[in-house]
């Protein structure tokens, strides 16, 4: 009785906690308890949603912790190895591939392949799509290739996964050939808005990859979301930090003139990644990777800018009604 009372009141502190760095900090000395208050609350956010995450391997990991929570109901384990945010900890990356999709088999589809050694990003692609039928909650990643190319590109159409049937348990054996292949100012339009489940909430980053991207194409992406979905919540998260281990301080953060870019639309929210700056090296795995609780902070803080996006929305219809 005494530990769930605890548990409790650690939870009230933490909610009350408007510091984004005090809160990480409450978190790295209490994950079972911010564990334990995130779960419940990605159902409660997510439920009917259709969350669409575009980005590079920065992106890949907050989504495979985002899922593997709502599949398995419990986060990932910074021990286990091999460990799913650490590809590196695989065989190879097809052994990556195929693990990942079976561990949170039935409920995704890899659209993904890549060449094992260094290989240019056109050859390869990863891009995934979750399903939990019980709350109605859709979750994709679409890969985001950056600079000389800025696009996405893979080979499932919406016609692959009509229906939201996902009993495929390892990725295909895919060609290096895309099927489809859009830019930002087409990606939502020509490819995102075939599918069943209407996206409701877009989350974008473009990691450490450069682009190409100009304030009218970003204007037209954003216009397509909320054609798609008036109701929609459009984010812009910044770039996490690198360790501060890296000898270039310039190079901790990748800064740039897109943060800028969408930071000038009052529709879209920014997710604000710079407390990642105090995130001790040992939380990391590579110069730029994260190990858990690290991607579980960072959904936890997206749970939070969907939850009073939605608040807003809300007043907002009641106020013209």
């Amino acid at each position: 009785m005494v530990g769930v009372l605890l548990i409790l009141v650690c939870l009230v502190v933490l909610a009350k906690s408007s510091d984004k760095n005090e809160g990480f900090h409450f978190c790295l000395s209490n994950i079972e308890i911010c564990r334990l208050r995130l779960i419940p609350k990605l159902i409660d956010v997510l439920t009917n949603e259709h969350i669409v995450f575009v980005g590079d391997s920065l992106t890949r990991y907050q989504y495979i912790s985002l899922v593997y929570m709502l599949r398995h109901q419990r986060s990932i384990d910074p021990k286990s190895n091999p460990n799913l945010v650490e590809e590196k900890t695989w065989k190879s990356w097809n052994d990556f591939f195929i693990q990942s999709t079976t561990l949170l088999s039935p409920n995704e589809i890899c659209d993904c392949t890549r060449p094992e050694g260094k290989v240019y990003a056109s050859l390869f692609f990863e891009n995934r799509y979750y399903y939990d039928k019980t709350h109605n909650i859709s979750v994709s990643f679409i890969q985001y290739v950056g600079w000389p190319h800025s696009e996405s590109r893979g080979h499932l159409t919406y016609n692959d996964i009509q229906g939201l049937n996902f009993t495929q348990e390892h990725p295909r054996d895919y060609t290096s050939h895309p099927v489809w292949v859009h830019n930002l100012d087409t990606l939502f339009s020509d490819y995102v808005s075939n599918f069943e489940h209407t996206v409701s909430i877009v989350v974008l980053n473009f990691g450490r990859w450069g682009n190409s991207y100009t304030s009218e194409m970003i204007s037209k992406a954003i216009y397509d979301v909320f054609t798609l979905n008036e109701k929609a919540i459009f984010i812009w998260k910044t770039t996490t930090y690198a360790t501060e281990e890296v000898v270039d301080k310039s190079l901790r953060h990748a800064f740039d003139d897109t943060d800028s870019l969408f930071q000038s639309f009052d529709v879209v929210s920014i997710m604000n990644t710079s407390w990642t700056g105090k995130v001790n090296s040992s939380y990391y795995w590579d110069d730029k990777h994260f190990r858990e609780p690290i991607y579980m902070l960072l959904n936890d803080q997206l749970m939070d800018i969907i939850e009073e996006k939605k608040r807003e929305i809300t007043d907002s219809t009641d106020a013209r009604t």
